[in-house]
């Protein structure tokens, strides 16, 4: 029910988007979260954000598991809004996070596949917003995308 981060690289700049290994990260408003998503048939998106349609208790939920789904006001807060977003960004292979996770942050990510096809890892860019304005988007995608199509090459056993 969430994306776990299992490697992180640094900038040397002191303000930057902290990450660290082995924290868990909601799905439906990371966009690591999201990538990971992207493989998996709508049923089994619906099973693991939540079977009745609204997903876990977000950020003062009283724990009955019926309220939205974690994220700023930007993010999909519900199933289906995440269904609709992960329909969009099927069709790009790729996801744009902007200020879904914490005012300020944004992130792009792309999924990793395995030998069989399916996602098996995201590889991810965050960073203040001021430091990743939208017209630096579409280089970062690509370059994201880029990486992400190297790793699956790699787990597939195509030479570098």
């Amino acid at each position: 029910r969430s994306a776990v981060t299992v490697l992180t690289e640094r900038p040397a700049r002191g303000l930057q988007a902290h990450e660290w290994i082995g924290r868990a990260s909601p799905l439906n408003c990371t966009s690591a979260g999201r990538a990971l998503l992207l493989g998996l048939p709508e049923a089994e998106v619906t099973a693991l954000l939540g079977a009745d349609g609204r997903g876990a208790d977000g950020p003062g939920g009283d724990g009955d598991g019926t309220g939205p789904l974690p994220g700023t006001e930007h993010a999909p807060r519900s199933v289906g809004a995440v269904l609709e977003r992960l329909r969009a960004e099927r069709a790009l292979g790729h996801v744009v996070a902007a200020e879904e996770y914490e005012p300020g942050l944004v992130a792009v990510a792309a999924p990793v596949h395995d030998h069989r096809g399916a996602v098996a890892a995201a590889v991810n860019v965050s960073a203040p917003v001021f430091r990743l304005p939208a017209e630096a988007l579409p280089r970062v995608t690509e370059a994201v995308t880029e990486a992400a199509r190297g790793l699956s090459a790699a787990l597939n056993g195509a030479q570098p």
